[in-house]
């Protein structure tokens, strides 16, 4: 290898290491990062009066990403397979598309509720749960604004 293609080596391989999406201070882990573009993805949710399991399948078509629910963590907080959703992203006024974290973070926080990764899915459980990886993601939302 000549000194030209040792050194362009050389510095895309020291590009690659100073570009790595970072989660606070941890990088991602590699099958996390599908999640994480998703939840900045802009999304369009539009639902009345439907139930979590219906609202998680859509987002699950909408977004492709894998999305599970902490029943347990849900019960806690007297949410079931049963409670109704109501949640329209694009609100007159608004823009008609935000991204998806701060979707869920409104469709979700009227009800105790949040989201973090677990076990590289996208999981729905109470806020009390979910409070340590939010503040963390919050970091990463600031940092990307």
């Amino acid at each position: 290898m000549n000194n030209l293609a040792a050194s362009i080596a050389i510095a895309v391989c020291i590009c690659a290491v100073c570009v790595q999406p970072t989660f606070a201070a941890d990088p991602i882990d590699p099958l996390d990062v599908p999640i994480f573009e998703a939840l900045f993805d802009t999304t369009s949710i539009d639902i009345k009066l439907v139930a979590l399991p219906d609202f998680v399948e859509y987002l699950v078509d909408f977004h492709g990403v894998p999305i599970e629910v902490d029943w347990a963590g849900l019960s806690e907080v007297k949410i079931d397979r049963t409670t109704q959703f109501t949640y329209k992203s694009s609100k007159e006024g608004t823009r008609s598309n935000c991204p998806l974290y701060r979707a869920l973070w409104e469709a979700l926080g009227g009800r105790d509720l949040s989201f973090m990764i677990v076990d590289h899915k996208l999981t729905i459980t109470s806020s009390k749960k979910a409070k340590a990886w939010q503040a963390a993601f919050v970091k990463r939302v600031e940092r990307t604004q």
